[in-house]
């Protein structure tokens, strides 16, 4: 279940939190419209579902700044857009979660990082760049220069390459 479920209201932005302490954290700060999954990777394509059949439109994900909050904000992002729902991703500082922010720093601050959320898409290609050098990158980018070839050609065989490599 997801906590936070019941109370919210399907026509404004859901915050979509990564455990129930930052939720509380936040609505206790004040935000409302919140829900949590219980952990990074606890969200399913069950609660996608759910939200999807309560009317839910728009959801911002709001996970820890750590490695298992980004790997859990695209995980539940792609379930949250398969489903048709707009999705954000709002990112903290490295090594920080939602309610130590809020507690440590205060609204302010935890508003000053959600101002300008990435949209899933962006957000999940940055994820998928950073596991390549800025050398690779440039490289590839030169190759399809060179060759007059599109993203869209050779983008698939920047990935496909590195998972053979990597």
């Amino acid at each position: 279940m997801l906590g936070g479920y019941d109370h919210i209201k399907p026509n404004d932005i859901v915050m979509l939190f990564e455990s129930a302490i930052d939720r509380l954290a936040a609505e206790s700060r004040g935000f409302h419209n919140c829900i949590d999954c219980g952990g990074a990777m606890k969200f399913s394509a069950s609660h996608a579902r759910l939200l999807k059949r309560k009317g839910v439109l728009k959801v911002l994900i709001i996970f820890d700044g750590d490695e298992a909050g980004r790997k859990g904000a695209l995980e539940a992002g792609q379930l949250l857009v398969d489903e048709g729902i707009q999705v954000w991703v709002g990112e903290l500082p490295e090594g920080t979660d939602p309610a130590q922010m809020l507690r440590e720093q205060g609204k302010d601050d935890f508003l000053a990082c959600l101002q300008q959320p990435k949209t899933y898409s962006r957000f999940k290609m940055y994820q998928e760049l950073s596991a390549y050098s800025l050398e690779e990158i440039e490289s590839y980018l030169r190759e399809m220069k060179a060759n007059e070839r599109s993203v869209a050609e050779i983008g698939p065989e920047l990935f496909k390459k590195r998972k053979l490599d990597g």
